[in-house]
């Protein structure tokens, strides 16, 4: 059997070597870009901006979205920690290594919601190589806490979601489309304008 470590870190533990060791295995591994459809400003779900300002927030641009289709999608270790565990986050990452090799990450933040603990897990990654070895369950069982009322993920891949499913035990309640954008903190992680500084 082989041996599986995950570890865990609050976001004052994450150290440089993480952030880039996490950055490479996302360059390396996380997907391909898409075309991006003429319609894009209009279908845009994703608009980032502080939580509850909608109508205040900018269109989204497809103009920024210039990369080649079926180019890396790649990501910095500086824009790892700045777009997904921001400064003033109760964020943590979670390290799974298999037989000692760095095999997948995840990324989560905390905050409060009214009377709730919410924690967005704002990223799953896991090695071609692990894949269906239930990995990204087992980091998202260890990023739950026992105080969080309300856990979710912001990936719509059914990998991840099936992996989310599998760390609550099998069943899951959903919510709104309106919960989800009325809560989500300001973090824009899906301004890939960035995604290459």
């Amino acid at each position: 059997m082989t041996k599986l470590v995950v570890e865990r870190f609050d976001r004052s533990q994450v150290t440089r070597q993480m952030l880039e060791e996490a950055s490479s295995l996302f360059n390396e591994h996380y997907g391909l870009r898409g075309h991006v459809p003429d319609n894009y400003n209009r279908y845009c779900p994703f608009k980032p901006g502080p939580p509850g300002n909608a109508a205040d927030l900018p269109p989204c641009d497809s103009s920024t979205h210039h990369e080649e289709t079926g180019s890396r999608v790649r990501l910095s270790a500086d824009l790892l920690l700045a777009k997904f565990l921001p400064d003033g986050s109760r964020g943590c990452y979670l390290r799974a290594t298999v037989e000692g090799i760095f095999a997948g990450y995840a990324l989560a933040c905390r905050w409060a919601y009214g009377d709730r603990q919410v924690c967005w897990v704002t990223q799953v990654v896991v090695h071609r190589g692990y894949r269906e070895r239930r990995l990204a369950t087992a980091l998202l069982m260890n990023v739950r806490d026992e105080g969080d009322d309300i856990f979710g993920i912001t990936s719509p891949h059914p990998a991840a979601c099936k992996a989310l499913v599998r760390a609550c035990g099998g069943r899951m309640n959903f919510l709104s489309l309106f919960f989800f954008s009325s809560t989500l903190p300001p973090i824009s992680w899906y301004q890939r304008k960035y995604a290459d500084n």
